[in-house]
């Protein structure tokens, strides 16, 4: 098992100090013992110009991605999806929630829609099976004649 480099070892690449600069890994406060590594990485950061310059360059990074997820609307849930992810949460046994869209009922369907499932089913189905026919065909070796 490789084990982790003491904090007088890291250097700007060392994966030890994204997690450092983020709180996160054994630098996360619910992980035991957090508080002791937390002190002796702060020493050995407080020692090198070189990784507080990286440790500010990941903390700004990880600024700027927070803030640009903030503003991305397709992030967020509507209150009905929160609360159907938050029910399965409570029971996953129960098996995943069903989407709530009026269109994919087959109440809703048209003649037309139907018509377009029935063919489109089967076709996709057909081509899958020719498409996996020719690779193996042309995956074997040919054979010469004699």
């Amino acid at each position: 098992m490789k084990s982790t480099p003491s904090p007088a070892d890291w250097t700007p690449d060392s994966p030890e100090l994204t997690a450092f600069a983020l709180k996160d890994g054994p630098f996360d406060p619910s992980v035991p013992g957090w508080a002791e590594r937390r002190a002796a990485a702060e020493q050995a950061v407080a020692r090198s110009a070189l990784l507080r310059a990286e440790i500010g360059e990941i903390r700004r990074m990880a600024d700027d991605v927070e803030t640009d997820m903030a503003r991305e609307a397709i992030h967020r849930l509507s209150a009905d999806r929160r609360e159907a992810v938050l029910a399965y949460a409570r029971n996953p046994g129960r098996g995943l929630p069903r989407r709530s869209s009026v269109a994919s009922s087959p109440e809703s369907d048209s003649g037309w829609q139907r018509f377009w499932f029935v063919v489109t089913r089967p076709a996709m189905g057909y081509s899958l099976a020719a498409a996996t026919a020719l690779s193996i065909g042309l995956a074997l070796p040919a054979r010469r004649p004699r």
